[in-house]
C-alpha cells in the first residue's frame, strides 16, 4: 500500500486498485501475485506507479499498462524517495559484496551451522541512486563502504523539486545537485 495527497494504491485481492481521498476508483490491474512476491507499489505523481511482484520493478499507469522496466537494485533495504512529480525516485540501498574466499568461508560457515550465521550478512556497504522515471536512465549514483551509518536508517533523500540529493554519513551530510537531464544507462 501507498498514498500520497492525491490517491492511495492497495493490494485487493489479487488486484492493486488506486483511489482518490474520496474513494472513488482512479484504475486498477491484477497483480499477478506469485505465492512468494508481495506485490509493491509506490505512487508517483498524478497517473503513475511504481511496481513490482517479484521481478524487476516497472512503472505503471493506473490502468496497469507498463511504460517501463527498471533494473533490480543491488542490495537490499527498502528506502525510496521521489520528486513531487513522480519523475525522479531516488533508492537507498544496503550492499554486502566480499572476495571469493570470504564468500567461501560464510557460505561454508552458514551450512555448518544450518544458516544460523547472521554476522555473514552484514552490509559493508551503502549505494544510493537516482533515476529519471519516464526514461529509465541513471542521474545519480553514489557508494561506500566507509563511514556508514547503522543499518535500517533513512540516510538520504531526494528533494521535492528532484533537483537535489542529500546524503548523511557519521561525519557529513553532503547536497548534491543533479543533473537536468539523466543520461547514464
Amino acid at each position: 500500500m501507498d498514498f500520497s495527497d492525491d490517491a492511495v494504491a492497495l493490494l485487493d485481492q489479487d488486484a492493486v486498485r488506486i483511489e482518490d481521498m474520496k474513494g472513488g476508483i482512479l484504475g486498477s490491474f491484477q497483480a499477478g501475485v506469485s505465492a512468494n512476491a508481495i506485490p509493491g507499489t509506490k505512487l508517483l505523481g498524478l497517473n503513475r506507479l511504481w511496481f513490482q511482484s517479484g521481478g524487476h520493478p516497472e512503472i505503471r499507469d493506473f490502468s496497469g499498462k507498463t511504460f517501463l522496466k527498471l533494473n533490480k537494485e543491488d542490495g537490499w533495504g527498502f528506502r525510496m524517495g521521489q520528486s513531487t512529480d513522480g519523475t525522479r525516485l531516488l533508492y537507498d540501498r544496503y550492499t554486502r559484496h566480499v572476495g571469493l574466499a570470504q564468500s567461501l568461508k560464510e557460505d561454508a560457515l552458514g551450512l555448518a551451522t544450518m544458516g544460523m550465521s547472521a554476522d555473514s550478512q552484514r552490509s559493508n556497504g551503502e549505494l544510493v541512486r537516482v533515476i529519471d522515471t519516464t526514461s529509465g536512465k541513471q542521474c545519480f549514483e553514489w557508494d561506500s563502504k566507509t563511514d556508514l551509518l547503522v543499518e535500517g536508517g533513512y540516510h538520504a533523500d531526494i528533494d521535492p523539486s528532484g533537483k537535489l540529493v542529500a546524503i548523511l554519513t557519521q561525519t557529513n551530510l553532503s547536497v548534491y545537485k543533479l543533473p537536468e537531464v539523466c543520461t547514464a544507462e
